[in-house]
């Protein structure tokens, strides 16, 4: 038996963070996922059965500012480093495919309308359902 009631086998468990800045240069829609970072978890246990992490290049704000850094501890040999968008997320996507039946799970609405943001400006499908 579930710990409590889920109609699903594996739970999507993500985390990203994105470009900032503190001086208002980069606003909301301008912001990347510059890093991503996701946990399955399996339902029936509740435990952790898989991980994914990547660092994201960003292509509008090249150039983390010190305060998206400081913030994140991201630095920009990661970034610069790192696969584009579409690349992460369709490794992303490949490693979701071991698991079926699975709910997207972040800290509020955040997470999501990024990968939504990113998905629209570099033209990827949305891989959340």
């Amino acid at each position: 038996m579930k710990p409590f009631p889920l109609d699903f086998d594996h739970l999507l468990v993500v985390d990203v963070e994105a470009t900032c800045c503190d001086q208002g240069s980069i606003e909301r829609p301008d912001m990347e996922i510059i890093e991503v970072g996701a946990v399955m978890v399996e339902t029936t246990s509740m435990t952790q059965v898989s991980e994914y992490s990547t660092f994201v290049k960003p292509v509008v704000h090249t150039q983390l500012t010190p305060f998206c850094s400081e913030l994140t501890s991201i630095s920009q040999i990661d970034v610069d480093q790192a696969p584009l968008y579409s690349e992460a997320i369709h490794h992303m996507t490949k490693w979701m495919r071991d698991f079926d039946n699975l709910a997207f799970c972040s800290w509020g609405n955040y997470d999501r309308y990024q990968f939504q943001y990113d998905c629209e400006r570099n033209q990827t499908p949305y891989p959340f359902g």
